[in-house]
């Protein structure tokens, strides 16, 4: 069995993935017209459970992103299945999407790597 981190959202678990790629902090660019921030965000890879939950939640984020934003945890779970470290995500989103096995719109696709964007996080436990 496998380490296993799982997006979890007023009790319950949205997804799930084999991979956690660490958190990533916010960047300014200096573009003409302007900087430009880039939220911070935790990216996660190889989707084990959720993909249309979440396909959902990053379509509403894409038309309506403050609307779409929830506060919830980030869940690492041992391979022996016990949840072990928590963080706690403030405002987050799915910022980007990728799949394999199809369009991100087919059902028989798989989340390959999702960059969950946040305002801030906290470590729980």
């Amino acid at each position: 069995m496998t380490a296993r981190f799982a997006i979890i959202f007023d009790s319950l678990e949205i997804a799930s993935f084999a991979e956690f790629r660490g958190f990533h902090p916010a960047v300014t660019l200096e573009r003409p017209g302007g900087p430009v921030t880039t939220p911070p965000y935790v990216q996660l890879r190889h989707g084990l459970s959720g993909t249309a939950q979440v396909f959902q939640w990053y379509t509403a984020a894409k038309s309506n992103p403050s609307a779409a934003r929830r506060s919830g945890k980030l869940q690492f779970f041992s391979p022996e299945g016990l949840p072990s470290t928590t963080y706690w995500l403030e405002k987050a989103w799915p910022s980007r999407l990728e799949v394999v096995g199809g369009n991100i719109d087919d059902p028989n696709a798989v989340m390959d790597i999702v960059d969950f964007s946040f305002q801030s996080y906290q470590q729980l436990s």
